[in-house]
């Protein structure tokens, strides 16, 4: 068996949801009334994948969104696997800064990253453009490997976001092999 620990950085502007959508990957557990991260907040998971062949352990930091903790990206992307930049999806401009991100994590670690909207539960707040902009990041962006949408509220593709991230993740380690159903359509 082959045991592994796999850091992933989570990040995005503040307010957008990051701090829910690890409490429900994490703990299934959602509340309204989440107070926004001061810093980095760290949780940690242990999946199985392969039945039991290929242990897991995720290292999940969460990063405090506003600008003055953005000086502490470069030494949380140091050792990083993968990085998920979230969104909200009822907040076009929480977009706005998404090159910013991008080449802070591909200066300092160069990791696959994976955009997730959140609050994708909220469907009359949404722009009917958000999507194709949002495809049109992952086209033009070397290091995004997919979009995908999520609501922490509802648990809508919250594991999915998870299981086809570190499936990519895997692939690039020794012994690693799929086991989860295919997601593609979830991901755009």
């Amino acid at each position: 068996m082959q045991e592994t620990f796999l850091k992933i950085i989570v990040c995005g502007d503040g307010g957008v949801g990051k701090t829910s959508f690890l409490n429900r990957y994490v703990n299934d557990e959602f509340s309204e009334d989440s107070e926004m991260t001061k810093g980095v907040n760290f949780l940690s998971k242990k999946i199985k994948k392969n039945g039991n062949a290929f242990d897991c352990d995720l290292i999940l930091w969460d990063l405090g969104g506003q600008d003055q903790f953005r000086f502490m990206l470069a030494d949380c992307i140091d050792g990083a696997a993968g990085a998920l930049f979230l969104f909200d999806m009822t907040r076009f401009n929480s977009l706005d800064r998404i090159d910013d991100w991008m080449a802070e994590i591909t200066e300092h670690g160069n990791i696959p990253v994976m955009l997730v909207g959140t609050k994708c539960d909220l469907k009359h707040l949404i722009s009917d453009f958000l999507d194709d902009y949002a495809s049109q990041i992952v086209q033009t962006c070397a290091n995004c490997i997919g979009y995908i949408k999520t609501s922490a509220k509802t648990n809508h593709n919250i594991h999915d976001t998870f299981d086809y991230f570190i499936d990519i993740l895997g692939k690039r380690m020794k012994g690693y092999e799929s086991d989860s159903n295919s997601i593609e359509g979830s991901i755009v």
